[in-house]
């Protein structure tokens, strides 16, 4: 048997085995008081409909109700006054009230005194001596005993207990009342051993009040009530017609009386704690101790013999096995597995029996109600027990509802199989968006991106990867198109004086994001960038601050297979019909600063990555034909290095010669400028080591000067020998004993040369700093390149052999570089605003999101980065974290002077570019996958659906219906959101053409 589903909700409280085993237990006795032919069982354990679940949520509300009745009959309500309140509850303004409340009064009554004994004896053997006559002398030992009493002086208090429980109508407590039962008593309560007289109890305290609405529950009650009534005596039904009305467990109807009873259970809790407390102070009562019937306390009194009818049973048919016709079979079955009126009026009436029985035990065993030195008579013990009783009604009632909406979780989890959590939601949404709802020029994909250069293969990837509850990372869905058209170009300020031009391929991507429960429980985000082994590319993220300005907030070199880890913060901001209604009742400057703040919030909202390749731009800026420096390895590196350690002006190495030269030829122009300019560094550094050393000699030689040595004693032949050497041979001969021991290595000159030159250690976020070349470079490119294709060939072996004709490019990652849809957007879009796009998505949020649960949702780059490097070739990869801001900084400086030195501060446009643009929708659905589903009766396939498709469409500017797959897909989404499909909603109007694309 499969396990139930528990539900962890704290406003349900619902534990179905318990639930499922005291319905089995209550069935035990339902077969007792029905005949032997009848089959009553739990609902869920028969075939019905899902209209039979309705039927069963009014059945155990009016159930409910009606035990509710007995139980007002029981505290003394009359079927006339019943009538009466029905009466006034159906008046909209009259309220009826069920109240309770009590009073304690504690006074001085005497001082006393009297002598308590001790309860240990003590005995003393006392002799006793008599004489017979002159001679004889006769001795007797006897025994006494004796007590020790003590002399104590007694305060007595009287404390009077006082409470009244009565109904009445409107909001005067004094008026229009109908008193159900009140008592008073008083008992005295005595203390001793105190020289001051201390109060036991309070003078006065006030009980309560304590009060319960009954207002609904008379409305719905019908003009029959009688006891035997039964189901009769209740008239509630569930508009299943209304807007509110979800699900059996989920209206208005439901809640409303789930509500009802919950209050009346926390009335009777309530009565219970202030009944004990009367018990409490009755038990200090020494004169009441000694009476036999005070030994029975509230607390023992239980309600488990009471029959509580409130319970979800559907009663199983017999079929007909001699009947082979089918259908006349189900003719004659019952219309509904509920239970007749009749069966409940017999379960009704063992209620009352089982209830009077035990109200007829409490009066036997507690004192009479008339005796007012008690204070627990048999009257407050009827009271705790009905309250009891009442709270085992409403358990049972609101277990009974939370079992229907059980019902269908079961239901639905046989259906498909499987426990369906977020992660299966997101696995089918990705199928579903890409194979059965658009059409193939318009599919989302994979938000993965390959840096590459046409036909060749990639120097790393970027992606945006979401981490499912196991911690895989899934590469994101968006909806992408290619932006053609004006602005051709977009700004990217580096620096207050230099703002680099972007000429590369502009990208729109339109990404929902899904959420289910609170904004908190959300999957986790990363931005991921991974380079290949001596490749290496630019990373910048930022906003799109304008029509055509990109505002980078963080740049990073990525090189030599670094793997780059980024989380990323989305943040929701108010849907737009949240804002409107937040400031409706503002002032007009007040809403004026409210709009114009969150303008610039959408404004905002727009992410953007670009990727800068640097070979292509090197090739660019040094005058050499394209895919010149593709082999050349060393050279590309000693370049970089140039530019980014020492900064060198890129006229000193750039070809300037004739054009008619191979690119070979070209290429070696370059490379010998490279070596000039790393031999004149080396000169430089070997000149500056030479000037510290002399320095250093210098030094030493005005120290040996001030500091003459001591004269050594040296030994030759028979005698010693004193010699005084000189501070000059001193210091050649030490400095030729370090020369000959170990030679000076290149690190070394670099650190004495660090003075005339400075060379900033690498702060790339590469997995290894670049190997820059130094004087003595032989450019053997040849070992260098077999170096990186052995390390590349089985990448591009695997690349080769799995990669679809186009060139797609399978990424060292688990999941395959999908290709970007290149669409072309209609000519409303060309000179796209990407700051306008949210605006834009907001006003058809607001016109088409019913639910109002789309958001628009800002990306944000985190704090804490890690990164993997390696620190040479034969090193592991190893693991580090950057959350330091300096140490950001300082790579965003690092990238941008070497983005300023290859544009030639802003001159030369940055062509190989690609700049994403980011657009992210979040649709909030408050509960689970299973909860949305089962308790808001709520398809979030098609919610999503009908998101995604209104972004797509408002992405690309066609209307929604030209982007779904074929007519089946328009029906069924226009049964979802008709007003959408059918009003052919775009952000701008599309020309004739891309209509003619979109049906091609």
């Amino acid at each position: 048997m499969r396990m139930p589903s528990r539900y962890s909700s704290p406003t349900d409280r619902f534990n179905e085995l318990e639930f499922r085993r005291s319905v089995d237990q209550a069935l035990v006795q339902c077969r007792r008081l029905l005949s032997t032919a009848r089959h009553p069982v739990r609902a869920s354990d028969v075939d019905h409909q899902y209209t039979d679940k309705y039927a069963l949520a009014e059945f155990l509300t009016n159930v409910a109700i009606a035990s509710e009745l007995n139980v007002l009959d029981r505290l003394g309500l009359e079927a006339d006054q019943l009538a009466t309140l029905r009466d006034l509850a159906a008046k909209d303004d009259e309220e009826v009230t069920l109240r309770f409340e009590g009073n304690r009064n504690c006074t001085f009554v005497e001082e006393r005194k009297t002598t308590v004994e001790s309860p240990h004896e003590h005995s003393i053997d006392v002799e006793e001596k008599t004489k017979k006559g002159f001679l004889e002398q006769m001795t007797k030992t006897t025994s006494v005993k004796h007590k020790i009493t003590t002399g104590v002086i007694e305060n007595v208090w009287s404390v009077e207990h006082s409470y009244n429980l009565f109904i009445y109508s409107g909001s005067d407590p004094t008026k229009n009342r109908v008193e159900l039962q009140s008592r008073t008593a008083s008992s005295e309560v005595v203390t001793s051993g105190r020289r001051t007289k201390a109060a036991p109890y309070p003078a006065a305290k006030k009980i309560g009040p304590f009060e319960v609405s009954l207002s609904w529950l008379l409305r719905n009650v019908s003009g029959s009530t009688t006891a035997a009534a039964g189901e009769d005596k209740a008239a509630f039904k569930i508009d299943r017609d209304a807007d509110t009305c979800k699900t059996p467990r989920r209206n208005e109807d439901s809640e409303t009386a789930l509500e009802l009873f919950c209050d009346i259970g926390r009335w009777c809790k309530n009565v219970v704690l202030a009944l004990s407390d009367i018990e409490s102070v009755g038990n200090r009562d020494p004169s009441i101790g000694d009476e036999p019937e005070s030994k029975v306390l509230l607390r023992s009194i239980t309600s488990k013999a009471i029959f509580v009818p409130v319970l979800p049973l559907f009663e199983e048919k017999e079929k007909d096995v001699n009947n082979e016709d089918n259908s006349v079979a189900s003719e004659t079955r019952s219309p509904s597995p509920l239970l007749s009126s009749n069966d409940v009026e017999i379960f009704l009436s063992e209620q009352c029996r089982s209830l009077d029985a035990a109200i007829s035990s409490l009066i036997k065993t507690f004192p009479e109600s008339s005796k007012h030195s008690v204070l627990v008579s048999s009257q407050e013990a009827k009271l705790y027990l009905l309250a009891l009783h009442t709270k085992d009604i409403v358990r049972c009632y609101s277990d009974g509802m939370n079992f229907i909406e059980s019902m269908l979780t079961n239901q639905l989890e046989a259906a498909i199989g499987r426990t369906i959590d977020r992660d299966n939601f997101y696995e089918y949404m990705s199928t579903a968006l890409g194979k059965i709802l658009f059409k193939d020029v318009y599919v989302p994909t994979p938000f993965s991106f390959a840096v590459r250069r046409p036909d060749h293969s990639p120097d790393g990837a970027i992606s945006i990867e979401r981490f499912d509850e196991d911690g895989k990372a899934i590469p994101i869905i968006t909806a992408a198109c290619k932006v053609d058209g004006s602005p051709n170009s977009v700004r990217m300020p580096i620096n207050a004086a230099t703002s680099v031009e972007l000429t590369g391929s502009k990208y729109l991507h339109g990404w929902m994001n899904c959420r289910f429960g609170a904004s908190s429980s959300q999957p986790r985000h990363q931005l991921t960038a991974r380079a290949r082994q001596f490749s290496s590319f630019m990373l910048v993220i930022g906003t799109i601050s304008g029509p055509d300005t990109f505002e980078p907030h963080e740049a990073i070199i990525v090189s030599n297979k670094d793997e780059l880890f980024l989380p990323l913060i989305l943040e929701e901001l108010p849907t737009a019909k949240a804002f409107k209604d937040a400031i409706s009742s503002l002032s007009a400057e007040q809403r004026r600063f409210a709009e114009a703040f969150r303008a610039m919030q959408l404004s905002s909202s727009v992410f953007g990555l670009l990727t800068i390749q640097l070979k292509p731009q090197l090739e660019a800026l040094l005058g050499l034909p394209p895919y010149s420096l593709t082999k050349e390895v060393r050279l590309s590196e000693d370049l970089l290095s140039l530019f980014i350690d020492y900064q060198i002006p890129s006229d000193l190495l750039s070809y300037d010669g004739p054009d008619n030269l191979e690119a070979g030829e070209k290429a070696g122009v370059v490379k010998k400028n490279a070596q000039n300019v790393l031999e004149m560094i080396e000169v430089l550094k070997a000149d500056r080591i030479k000037e510290q050393q002399a320095k250093a000699d210098m030094a030493f030689e005005m120290k040996q000067t001030e500091y003459p040595p001591e004269p050594e004693s040296i030994t030759f032949g028979s005698g010693p020998v004193s010699v005084v050497a000189s501070s000059a041979s001193v210091m050649r001969t030490k400095r030729s004993a370090r020369s000959a021991a170990a030679p000076p290595t290149r690190m070394a000159v670099e650190r004495q040369a660090a003075s005339i030159m400075p060379i900033p250690a690498p702060v790339m976020l590469g997995s290894a700093p670049l190997a820059f070349g130094s004087a003595q470079n032989n450019y053997d490119d040849s070992v260098a390149f077999d170096m990186c294709m052995e390390d590349e060939a089985p990448i591009a072996a695997e690349s080769r052999t799995s990669s679809p004709s186009d060139g797609t490019l399978l990424l060292p990652c688990e999941h395959r570089q999908t290709n970007l849809v290149e669409a072309k957007l209609s000519t409303a879009t060309k000179g796209t605003d990407f700051t306008a796009i949210p605006k834009t998505l907001d006003k058809l949020y607001e016109e088409h999101d019913t639910d109002d649960a789309l958001r628009a949702t800002t990306i944000k780059v985190g704090e804490c980065w890690n990164k993997k490097s390696q620190t040479n070739l034969l090193s592991a990869m190893s693991e580090s974290t950057i959350n330091v801001q300096e140490e950001k900084n300082a790579m965003k400086a690092k990238a941008f002077d070497l983005l300023d030195a290859l544009s030639r501060s802003g001159a030369l446009p940055i062509v190989c570019s690609e700049l994403h643009v980011i657009v992210c929708s979040t649709y909030g659905f408050e509960r689970s996958v299973v909860e949305t589903v089962v308790r808001d009766n709520m398809n979030p396939i098609e919610k999503l659906e009908t998101a995604f498709l209104l972004l797509n469409s408002a992405i690309r500017n066609i209307e929604p219906k030209l982007l779904l797959k074929d007519d089946m897909q328009v029906a069924r989404l226009s049964r979802a959101a008709p007003k959408m499909i059918s009003a052919g909603i775009v952000s701008g109007s599309g020309d004739d053409d891309t209509e003619a694309e979109a049906n091609a």
